[in-house]
């Protein structure tokens, strides 16, 4: 405005203050299935994404949210064991990483921070599910490879490339737990 000064704060106080933290975010696309989900014990919690970011909401509380970060794509797939500890996502192909790879994160709903990454796949993750024990995670991605991941190593323990789309895998009971790796049944459509 002309014969009025700009009040511009000085370069050295932009260049120090704190980085802007997200405090609460209103939105759910829905584009990909399977992307917001209830906690199985805290019947207010659910999970969903928004774009990359996993956000933990209280029915009870809008404003409180808890944020996890780490994905650098649109999250396609949310999951959350059977005793509510673990939450995995996994992402669309990231288009900043070599080899369009399609990373799965576990993260530790308690802690709020990632327990392990697993990177396997490409295109789109089209289906995460731990086992009843929570010691195993089934991932399948667009690239039709099917990956059985042990949680707590992160070695692959099995893996399979099917020749038709597979999107879904349903695990049988765990019968023996006293084995380091017992065994585990599932089936895949």
């Amino acid at each position: 405005i002309p014969g009025i000064a700009a009040k511009t704060p000085p370069l050295s106080l932009i260049m120090s203050a704190s980085p802007l933290e997200l405090e609460h975010v209103i939105g759910y696309t829905g584009s990909a299935q399977h992307t917001c989900v209830f906690h199985p014990s805290q019947p207010n919690t659910f999970v969903y994404s928004i774009g990359a970011v996993v956000v933990i909401g209280d029915l009870a509380d809008s404003h409180n949210q808890k944020f996890l970060r780490g994905h650098d794509e649109q999250i396609t797939f949310i999951e959350v064991s059977a005793s509510g500890r673990f939450i995995a996502t996994g992402q669309r192909g990231s288009t900043s990483k070599k080899g369009f790879i399609s990373p799965v994160y576990v993260w530790d709903i308690e802690r709020l921070e990632c327990v392990r990454e697993f990177k396997a796949h490409t295109g789109d993750m089209r289906f995460l599910s731990f086992s009843p024990d929570e010691k195993m995670l089934i991932t399948i991605g667009g690239d039709n490879v099917l990956q059985v991941w042990e949680i707590n190593t992160g070695e692959s323990v099995a893996q399979a490339k099917i020749g038709e789309p597979i999107f879904a895998a349903v695990w049988g009971p765990v019968t023996d737990t006293r084995s380091r790796h017992p065994p585990y049944t599932f089936i895949v459509g």
